[in-house]
């Protein structure tokens, strides 16, 4: 098949949106460079200059996903400023996060299914859960062990906020991201302010 689309930044757009197309008919893993190429209207030639194989182009989209999430994740505290209190950084974090989602939400379902699928959650919460340890640091709070060892609080808001997205994910994305940034920055902050005291 001769291309159709041609350059770099549209054949990744065009694999991209044959790969949800195709994806939302079968399986991630029944789909083959051929149905994937054809769809997109690039050659199995030009798929395979950019890509190792159809598992490595997915994965390669997971990586590129999971390095947007945590960069809107830091970028929130250098927008908030140094100074800025626990919930100001919190709204402009999970603000970051959803805006990520939105833009890819045709795609995350399909990258979070089968067994590489669950692979890529656990990734985010494990990646979320080190954020969120070292804006406690930045923050200048600390867990009280006391009330509760500090693994588990950071265990909980990870495993509580991959869930909640995906849920709303799941749903239809049926409230806006503003909406959604209301109800997560409340449940993370109310969950967490019990067992953080400032340090001394």
């Amino acid at each position: 098949m001769r291309d159709v689309v041609r350059g770099p930044g549209r054949v990744e757009a065009a694999l991209r949106h044959a790969l949800v197309e195709l994806g939302a008919e079968s399986d991630v893993d029944r789909i083959t460079v051929a149905a994937l190429a054809r769809r997109a209207r690039v050659g199995r030639t030009t798929f395979y200059r950019h890509h190792a194989d159809l598992g490595a182009y997915v994965a390669s989209l997971r990586e590129r996903v999971l390095d947007e999430l945590c960069a809107a994740f830091r970028s929130a505290q250098r927008e908030a400023g140094r100074d800025a209190g626990l919930y100001p950084v919190l709204t402009l974090r999970v603000a970051g996060i959803l805006a990520v989602v939105e833009e890819h939400a045709e795609l995350l379902p399909l990258l979070c299914r089968g067994a590489a699928g669950t692979g890529f959650r656990r990734r985010c919460r494990r990646s979320l859960r080190g954020l969120l340890a070292d804006d406690f640091a930045v923050l200048g709070a600390r867990v009280d062990a006391a009330y509760c060892p500090p693994e588990y609080l950071l265990a909980f808001l990870s495993h509580a906020f991959v869930g909640t997205v995906a849920t709303w994910l799941r749903n239809g994305r049926p409230e806006p991201v503003e909406e959604m940034t209301f109800y997560l920055t409340a449940l993370m902050s109310g969950s967490t302010a019990e067992f953080l005291e400032p340090r001394g």
